[in-house]
């Protein structure tokens, strides 16, 4: 018998309990799914944990899900979730009284196998209007779907999946980190007014339109340059992402200042980048959510992105601008897997786009006041604590417990940044 099937058989004794589950005992909850690397997937994973470890009232096993990408190395959060690592926690497979209650699986490409008797939660974003029949038929044997927008939320009612087992759980932001106040990275361009796109340069991210866009909207004589901080060039989107497309524009005659950045950030220069711009676009085609719209208006910055889309559960003109934006078709196979119906993607409006780049650049005023209004809409509703609070309310609901309602009582008031908030952002647009 090989390693993988000796693994999969002593899992599979863990995760059968027989017993029925006891709600005045403590919750134990399995997270699958990758922790140390650079992706999306891993950091929603890191964040949802060590909130739901802050609280307390439950017990969280780690169950890693590909190789790590780097070391805890001393970092107190990434410490805090190594300890709860099934490799390292010391946890007994034989010991009935530490098998899991509730098993959430949140990692690309989702895996179909039930974690036999434990409640078994696949949480998973979509970005077209319909799933892969694949997908759908795995997704219908688990007992919840936790999805983070509504427009994702969407893709799988369409596809058949069960209304009653779908339901929202949003993506969130730190604040302490992506907060407008704070050291700017050093960027290489003399240019005052920076625009910022941040994700992997992508046909579904639509980093085409916002380049056709800004080259229409402005000249070399404007003060203005366009930074494009690329992500998943050598790992995620590896062979997809527009490096050769950007590197055309930026050589063009008569071309307004683009700045292309590929390296890999960590999160504090991440939390750098934010703050040394000025207005966050994404002229995306697809999203499951878009982290990086919140990351920026948590650090500050007005936010231009596509209408109609995930986005719209927490953005609207208080805090940015809306581009409009039409349905288009693209067929029924998608990442190479079938649908059963057509889906389809949005198309930013270009023309819309280059008018409101034209405004976002001549509105100081308008600059400071969406910025404030966005960095107070994260801290009161959208932070990694309020996604952990409906994850604990999803398997409250599943169990028959009060755990939302005591993590709750941990939450803090944030409203006292709003000084902070306002003086940075105040200094930034001077």
């Amino acid at each position: 018998m090989n390693q993988n099937s000796c693994k999969q058989q002593v899992t599979r004794r863990l995760i059968n309990p027989n017993e029925v589950f006891d709600p005045h005992e403590q919750v134990h909850i399995f997270w699958e799914g990758t922790q140390f690397a650079i992706n999306s997937f891993a950091l929603v994973n890191r964040e949802l944990c060590s909130s739901i470890i802050d609280t307390g009232v439950a017990e969280l096993t780690i169950v890693p899900y590909e190789p790590d990408q780097f070391s805890a190395n001393g970092d107190p959060k990434l410490e805090k979730l190594l300890a709860h690592d099934i490799r390292t926690k010391g946890l007994s497979l034989r010991d009935r009284a530490k098998r899991p209650h509730v098993w959430v699986r949140h990692q690309w490409p989702p895996r179909p196998n039930p974690p036999g008797k434990a409640k078994w939660v696949i949480m998973y974003p979509w970005e077209y209007s319909a799933i892969p029949k694949h997908y759908a038929d795995v997704f219908s044997l688990s007992e919840e779907i936790w999805t983070p927008s509504k427009f994702s939320r969407n893709a799988f009612v369409s596809s058949g999946i069960d209304p009653r087992k779908v339901h929202i759980v949003p993506n969130g932001a730190d604040p302490g980190l992506f907060s407008p106040a704070g050291v700017s990275l050093e960027l290489r361009t003399t240019k005052r007014f920076k625009f910022l796109f941040v994700g992997g340069s992508i046909y579904r991210k639509g980093v085409d339109i916002l380049l056709e866009s800004y080259s229409r909207a402005f000249t070399p004589q404007d003060d203005v340059c366009l930074v494009i901080k690329d992500l998943g060039v050598n790992t995620l989107y590896k062979g997809q992402t527009a490096q050769d497309l950007i590197r055309e524009y930026q050589g063009q005659k008569g071309m307004p200042e683009i700045l292309y950045l590929q390296e890999e950030y960590n999160e504090d220069q991440m939390a750098r980048l934010y703050r040394a711009c000025d207005v966050f676009v994404s002229s995306y085609r697809g999203e499951g959510f878009s982290l990086p719209t919140l990351e920026a208006m948590s650090s500050g910055l007005p936010v231009i992105v596509t209408g109609g889309g995930a986005t719209d559960d927490f953005m609207d003109e208080e805090v940015g601008w809306v581009i409009n934006a039409e349905r288009h078709a693209v067929g029924k196979k998608v990442y190479g897997h079938m649908l059963d119906r057509e889906a389809f993607l949005l198309e930013p409006d270009k023309k819309h786009l280059e008018e409101v780049m034209r405004v976002a650049y001549s509105s100081p005023m308008e600059l400071l006041s969406k910025g404030i209004q966005g960095a107070l809409r994260v801290r009161r509703d959208w932070t990694w604590n309020h996604s952990a609070l409906q994850v604990l309310l999803r398997i409250d609901s599943l169990c028959g417990t009060t755990m939302g309602a005591e993590a709750e009582k941990g939450f803090r008031d944030v409203d006292g940044d709003r000084v902070l908030i306002e003086n940075a952002l105040e200094q930034k647009h001077k």
